[in-house]
């Protein structure tokens, strides 16, 4: 598997599939990702991290990986509570799994369900009892309740001071704050691109500062105004003096 083959495979599907702008981005993402692990057969991102990074909200993110796995690019199992999503890329030149093999009276080669007559065998009776007493829970919604990853925090604000603190202030932050605080980074991090001038992380969260609007005024120098710039001023007047045009004084009249 490699990013030529997976990307050549999407533009074979796009025709058909009619992928977006938001599909395509994500798709691309996620092969960068892989290739920058070295290619590994399942590897876990974070929701609130590809959020920030493509620009879009979870539920857009969550329907066009769903989009992805329908076209057959991509599966994933979606993230639970403080787990990242776990995600593997499709390679379109693997073999597919075979299916169980059926012999010519019509039971399968590992007798799940008894002959094709109805009879079954004790052990098949106990297994259903077994599936009847054991209550089918819902499928959990995919993304619910995935929570932002310290680590990303971290590594994105890059002004890396009292991790531990900052760690124990982010872990009480509800899972809606740490998305909102770390989708907020990007932006505060731009507008202050030096990092002394950024404020310690701890002082960020506890201040709730992802709420504030972003500004780099404080960033900005001063505009200096020369003195050169008026139009009456004469550089020469400040080492001659005596070399200025005396006030022209009225004549006297003549008698």
């Amino acid at each position: 598997m490699n990013g030529y083959d997976l990307s050549d495979h999407f533009r074979e599907l796009r025709p058909s599939f009619r992928f977006s702008s938001i599909e395509a981005d994500l798709f691309y993402e996620l092969v960068a990702i892989c290739n920058k692990l070295r290619w590994p057969t399942e590897f876990q991102y974070s929701n609130p991290l590809l959020c920030a990074t493509l620009g879009v909200s979870e539920k857009s993110l969550i329907s066009a990986r769903n989009r992805l796995k329908q076209a057959g690019l991509l599966d994933f199992t979606s993230g639970h509570k403080r787990n990242p999503t776990i995600y593997r890329l499709i390679d379109p030149d693997a073999s597919a799994i075979p299916l169980p093999e059926v012999s010519k009276n019509g039971s399968t080669s590992d007798s799940i369900s008894g002959s094709i007559n109805g009879s079954k065998s004790g052990t098949s009776i106990n297994k259903e009892k077994t599936k009847r007493k054991t209550k089918p829970q819902p499928p959990a919604a995919a993304g619910a309740g995935e929570g932002a990853s310290f680590e990303d925090f971290w590594e994105l604000f890059g002004k890396k001071e009292d991790r531990h603190k900052c760690e124990q202030r982010w872990k009480a932050l509800s899972p809606a704050d740490q998305a909102a605080a770390l989708a907020a980074v990007p932006a505060y991090v731009a507008a202050k691109p030096d990092r002394k001038y950024r404020k310690n992380p701890l002082t960020w969260l506890n201040g709730r500062c992802w709420l504030d609007e972003v500004s780099n005024q404080a960033e900005r120098p001063a505009p200096v105004i020369s003195p050169a710039a008026r139009p009456d001023f004469d550089p020469e007047a400040l080492f001659y003096p005596s070399l200025q045009p005396a006030e022209s004084e009225p004549l006297s009249h003549v008698a």
